[in-house]
């Protein structure tokens, strides 16, 4: 009988400590997705950021005054680059004492993943953002880059109840019908140099 009791005992410590692993293994993995920014943000009404490039905290600093009056507003930055670099990125510019970040309420929350993915937008709640905004990415072939922004649109509108305003940035001038032609209904096209080009011309012409 004693022997019995004593193997039903070391069985149930077993069965314990294995138990006790599993949940501690599930618990490491989740703590893991939040530091590295895999899990999934549950908002609507926010403004998404597709990308992160060199233009990120300008766009950040524009929807923060916008959301001033509202209080604050939520940003979510879906990017390939990870989610610790692309916070220390912010960090710096808010607390830079010369010309700081200022987010007025406005708090950015980033998640790391591959934007093209139709999975990785449903993450982000890119259904139930108010607006999207689509960079194209830095370092890239312009018709590459302009590539990925159509393809980039197309993933976006597998979403059915997607009723967000979608603002896509491309770089050559010739590809935007590319856009107009696949999600006219859904999108707006900026093409950044050509806009640049054209301010650039009529301060030449309008002197001060």
């Amino acid at each position: 009988v004693r022997t019995v009791a004593l193997l039903i005992t070391v069985g149930g410590m077993l069965v314990f400590a294995m138990v006790v692993g599993i949940v501690s293994d599930a618990l490491g993995e989740k703590v893991n997705d939040l530091k590295k920014g895999r899990s999934r943000v549950i908002e609507s009404e926010h403004t998404l950021m597709l990308g992160w490039t060199d233009k990120s905290l300008a766009i950040v600093q524009e929807i923060a005054l916008a959301n001033e009056s509202e209080g604050g507003g939520t940003i979510v930055v879906l990017a390939e680059q990870e989610k610790e670099d692309m916070e220390e990125t912010l960090e710096a510019a808010v607390s830079t004492h010369a010309d700081p970040l200022r987010l007025m309420g406005t708090e950015v929350v980033f998640r790391s993943g591959n934007p093209l993915m139709e999975n990785e937008l449903d993450k982000v709640s890119a259904s139930t953002a108010r607006s999207i905004i689509a960079l194209s990415p830095d370092g890239c072939d312009p018709d590459e880059a302009d590539s990925r922004m159509v393809r980039q649109v197309l993933s976006l509108k597998q979403f059915d109840t997607l009723k967000g305003h979608v603002v896509v940035e491309m770089q050559d001038v010739d590809n935007k019908d590319l856009i107009n032609l696949v999600a006219s209904d859904i999108a707006e096209v900026i093409v950044a140099h050509d806009m640049i080009g054209r301010l650039m011309i009529q301060c030449a012409r309008e002197p001060g």
